[in-house]
């Protein structure tokens, strides 16, 4: 099966027409499949972070009542709550899940 491309998208079916169609290469596959997944990587981590935000959030105001039997410092769960949100594309790391901010322990 052919698959072509024009630079951005690649298509096997149908057959596109126009001029900037073109029959991909094996590196335009790498580098259009590369980006899609990179792309993947970053929804993941954006949704686990989206995820994590409020639970963090509510263990800080759950120690700062008193609450017993969380593990962790108010202090760790804030500073671990600010990690989150640097945790965005901006940020050189992102979109690794391996260097993920760590909960308090």
């Amino acid at each position: 099966m052919t698959t072509y491309t024009n630079g951005v998208y690649l298509q096997t079916f149908p057959i596109p027409e126009g001029p900037e169609w073109r029959e991909a290469l094996q590196e335009d596959v790498d580098r259009i499949e590369g980006a899609m997944q990179l792309e993947r990587y970053a929804v993941t981590e954006k949704t686990w972070r989206d995820e994590q935000m409020p639970i963090a959030q509510q263990t800080v105001t759950a120690l700062t009542y008193g609450e017993e039997g969380i593990s962790g410092a108010v202090a760790d769960w804030q500073s671990y709550w600010l990690a989150l949100r640097k945790w965005t594309d901006t940020n050189p790391d992102f979109p690794d899940s391996s260097k993920r901010p760590v909960a308090p322990s």
